[in-house]
């Protein structure tokens, strides 16, 4: 059976969000099932995962969330810079009023780079609404590697990278890729660092790392792993970069499935039939 597919835009956290539906949502929500939520990274939009989320739902059956913040894609455009605390704020106040305005229960987070970040954040302070962790190429603090990894593509931004970015961000691409290489690159930016949250979360977590990734080092992985105090997988997969799920979308897509299927879903699952 085809899944229904919605893509809006939702008065959320006040202002717009885009929002993509995968499933029934609404049935999953009235029976407490969880719902895979994901969270893009810092350029990212709901069209830049491609087909990726809806193989997974349909791969695990179970209904998905994609939201793109705000001055991303189809949302509102922002009205000021993101400041240093702009990953918290995503994940304890944004997050938050996404899982509320679909009335989500549970969810298994699934969030690449940025929203990797903010998905750790999110079930640090709010374990009760995790069903599982995934993440992709998350960063818990500013490494050398990442800030060399930034400069390097803002020097072929107007030739390599705005022509891409546009299809997905319009009017808002030069604003989108400012906010991210200036945050990261300033130097108030250089000690953020969110480990001392991370053994607060408990949720079983699959943490996914490419051995190439340019904006982060195992040392990312290790941090996230070794602070965790529920059961956590790491994946590292070698020759890939920052983004597995686009560069081996089999082997991440069954990966992902098979950490979904062992978390202990199956009586809620059976309530989505």
């Amino acid at each position: 059976m085809e899944q229904k597919v919605v893509n809006e835009t939702f008065p959320i956290a006040g202002t717009s969000l885009g929002v993509k539906l995968i499933g029934d949502v609404a049935k999953a929500s009235k029976s407490n099932a969880p719902v895979l939520l994901f969270l893009h990274e810092a350029l990212g939009s709901i069209p830049q995962w491609k087909s990726f989320p809806k193989e997974l739902s349909e791969a695990v059956s179970l209904p998905a969330v994609i939201y793109e913040r705000q001055g991303f894609g189809s949302s509102a455009s922002r009205d000021q810079m993101p400041a240093k605390d702009y990953l918290e704020k995503e994940a304890w106040e944004v997050l938050p009023a996404v899982l509320a305005y679909f009335n989500l229960s549970k969810v298994i987070l699934v969030g690449h780079s940025d929203g990797g970040s903010i998905a750790l954040l999110f079930a640090s302070r709010f374990p009760d609404r995790v069903a599982g962790i995934i993440t992709e190429a998350a960063h818990v603090f500013v490494e050398t590697e990442t800030l060399e990894g930034i400069q390097e593509v803002v020097e072929v931004y107007e030739e390599k990278i705005k022509p891409k970015l546009q299809r997905y961000h319009g009017d808002k691409t030069d604003a989108v890729f400012e906010a991210w290489f200036q945050t990261w690159l300033s130097p108030t930016f250089a000690d953020w660092n969110i480990e001392q949250y991370l053994p607060n979360i408990v949720s079983d977590a699959l943490i996914i790392q490419g051995a190439n990734d340019r904006y982060g080092t195992i040392k990312q992985m290790d941090a996230i792993t070794n602070s965790l105090e529920g059961m956590t997988e790491a994946y590292w997969i070698p020759d890939c970069g920052h983004t597995p799920h686009a560069e081996f979308p089999e082997l991440v897509l069954e990966k992902m499935s098979e950490f979904i299927n062992q978390l202990k879903l199956q009586h809620t699952k059976d309530r989505l039939q």
